[in-house]
């Protein structure tokens, strides 16, 4: 799995986490997408690796954010694709 995320460029990959997520297949993007030594950085703590990232992506699937006259379904990622 490892060396097919290597060869895919970093927008094929971003592209095709995008897709899937999209389609709400979490798993599926983790194990295709992540690199194993990823590093997240989040409110609740660091995740690492694709458990971590699956265990994230668990916490994250009931998310949701309510005021007055607004409800917010889904938030936003920020990410970091070194090296291409």
């Amino acid at each position: 799995m490892l060396d097919d995320l290597r060869r895919r460029s970093a927008a094929e990959v971003f592209e095709d986490h995008l897709r899937l997520a999209g389609k709400h297949q979490f798993q599926e993007d983790i194990n295709r997408n992540v690199s194993p030594d990823i590093v997240i950085l989040e409110r609740r703590g660091i995740f690492r690796g694709r458990e971590g990232a699956t265990e994230l992506a668990r916490l994250l699937e009931e998310w949701t954010a309510e005021a007055e006259h607004t409800r917010v379904r889904d938030g936003a990622d920020s990410f970091v694709i070194e090296d291409g």
